[in-house]
């Protein structure tokens, strides 16, 4: 048996007590998909089998670089109106190595409350100074931005991950060149989902030219694992030679970087499930508001949070749909704060009416009882 620190076994029982203990819960192949980030149904298509087998050998700047991510790159600045695009091994590593690198100890960040994990990590990982901004509140960041030093960057997403809404883009923006600061966006929700063939929030407001960095990952619409980092080409060159995550790691192999461009081709051409994504949006809200449930505090994405007190409560309402063949889950505190405990739903292009009404009902019998 391993030999393991006192505070495991401490923390863990702690976390029992209070109800917020969680543990990892197979999805089981007869359940309706309501959790997952596939929003298109693309990572249920089979990928071509012809793609290239051979391994990458090395990091990008030694023997790693391959035609195959050169074309990836190029195609993607194409399709996210942007002059450069640097890959990334996942969402985590893209904004890990864009974070850590962008600024110098003489510099602030300043981020949205409800960002990513990851853009915390890679701010908390830079030797800049950083302050968190009230969620949304642009009159909260400019009062912090009227006392930085240095230059300064905002970090704030597309599509928010926990509560569904969209960021104030134009207004952001806006503020942001005021004061001569730079804006860093996290794509990885809005990606495949809204703008011309799903390029994303900042392209639907057509605001990439007034942007510094845009993370877009592959591992939510497109169906595959992978992320990019696209913004000018002086960027670019800085990743490369400033990216730790970028530098010290081996590259994708040409058939990983295949399967992803694959990946995004087909979201980028899916203006159908797209289409009838927004569709199931539009229903779910119908339905919702028919069933005289509790206004949602999300606004209309295909990300819907339904707000339940208590980690008790809101577990014990995730495992009735889940018995009644629903895959919701979730989410507790501390990974929200306490009393804004909810179940996340995620809609899906392949979700049908039929199963979008059985999962109101099946919350509304939760609900009002």
């Amino acid at each position: 048996m391993h030999r393991l620190p006192k505070h495991f076994s401490s923390t863990l029982e702690d976390l029992k007590a209070k109800d917020q203990f969680r543990s990892l819960r197979v999805s089981m192949p007869n359940e309706i998909d309501f959790c997952s980030n596939d929003y298109l149904g693309l990572s249920r298509q089979v990928a071509p089998s012809n793609f290239l087998r051979d391994g990458a050998g090395g990091s990008r700047l030694l023997s790693g670089h391959h035609p195959v991510h050169q074309e990836a790159e190029e195609y993607l600045a194409r399709l996210f109106e942007a002059e450069a695009s640097l890959l990334f091994a996942n969402g985590y590593m893209a904004n890990m190595g864009l974070l850590s690198a962008i600024a110098t100890r003489h510099d602030t960040f300043l981020y949205d409350e409800a960002i990513h994990a990851s853009m915390r990590e890679g701010i908390r990982m830079s030797s800049a100074a950083s302050y968190s901004f009230c969620h949304g509140d642009l009159a909260h960041l400019e009062e912090k931005m009227e006392k930085a030093k240095g230059e300064i960057f905002v970090c704030t997403e597309g599509l928010f991950s926990m509560d569904g809404d969209w960021s104030d883009l134009k207004n952001l923006v806006r503020l942001v060149e005021t004061h001569g600061a730079y804006l860093i966006v996290d794509e990885a929700h809005s990606t495949g989902i809204i703008g011309p063939s799903g390029a994303g929030w900042v392209v639907q407001n057509q605001l990439q030219d007034r942007v510094l960095a845009r993370v877009h990952t592959f591992g939510k619409a497109a169906g595959r694992s992978g992320a990019v980092v696209v913004g000018s080409q002086v960027l670019k060159d800085y990743l490369i030679n400033r990216s730790r995550t970028f530098i010290y790691t081996t590259a994708p192999s040409p058939s990983e970087t295949s399967s992803w461009l694959d990946g995004v081709h087909r979201m980028a051409l899916a203006d159908e499930s797209r289409s009838k994504l927004w569709e199931n949006v539009t229903l779910f809200h119908q339905v919702w508001k028919e069933a005289g449930l509790p206004q949602l505090s999300s606004v209309c994405s295909p990300i819907i949070s339904v707000v339940i007190p208590g980690n008790t409560r809101v577990r014990a309402l995730a495992n009735s749909c889940q018995k009644k063949g629903f895959d919701v889950r979730a989410i507790l505190s501390p990974t929200v704060a306490e009393g804004s405990e909810r179940i996340r739903i995620v809609l899906h292009s392949f979700n049908t009416d039929q199963e979008i009404r059985g999962l109101v009902s099946s919350l509304q019998q939760g609900l009002i009882g």
